[in-house]
């Protein structure tokens, strides 16, 4: 059975609450909805413990505030959260699920974004391959697969991605699932060096 144990007041949630990701010791972080352009609002990492919303508490002073726009991913282990920048910067976040602590954007890499919206991402089980699905207004986006280090190792032609999502990790595979236009497709890889793309137009 389940019982009510707390009440949790999110500050700016006027519009309501628009995501939720628990992270690693039961915490979670949270997105609510205020009237922006973007569609997107306060973005805040809660400690269950304290009760209490921590805004992107970080070690970079350039990583002052978490994406409040956009996509959210988190690894099977809860270890790791991306954020994405839904918005034609193309920012994206990782952030460790422990702490809240932003531990890399690519706007700290002075490359501003990918220049394109970040449509969808997903994470594997333990935070060690990272998908992004990138594309400017206009454009069918681009598959972007980064390593643990957050280096770049594919990026797939203009086919589309769209709703991915990773397997369970088996030995030294790793496989993604990517609804696409055409159904339902599989990438997979190994060691991080060579990319096999499987497709196999399930649904239409």
């Amino acid at each position: 059975t389940f019982s009510k144990t707390n009440d949790i007041c999110f500050p700016g949630t006027a519009l309501g609450v628009t995501g939720f990701l628990y992270t690693a010791n039961g915490n979670a972080i949270l997105r609510a909805a205020d009237g922006d352009s973007t569609g997107g609002g306060p973005t805040l990492y809660w400690n269950h413990a304290a009760n209490s919303f921590i805004s992107a508490p970080h070690a970079n002073s350039a990583a002052a505030a978490y994406q409040a726009n956009g996509p959210l991913a988190r690894s099977g282990d809860y270890s790791k959260v991306i954020l994405g920048d839904a918005t034609s910067t193309g920012t994206v976040q990782v952030i460790d699920g422990d702490t809240g602590e932003i531990l890399w954007t690519n706007g700290m890499l002075g490359s501003g974004g990918y220049g394109g919206y970040i449509q969808a991402l997903a994470v594997n089980q333990d935070g060690s391959r990272y998908a992004l699905c990138v594309g400017p207004a206009g454009f069918v986006p681009s598959l972007v697969i980064l390593n643990a280090s957050y280096q770049e190792i594919y990026q797939g032609d203009q086919s589309g991605c769209l709703g991915m999502a990773f397997s369970a990790d088996a030995g030294d595979y790793h496989a993604l699932w990517d609804r696409r236009h055409c159904g339902i497709s599989k990438e997979a890889w190994k060691g991080g060096t060579t990319f096999l793309s499987l497709p196999s137009c399930l649904v239409t």
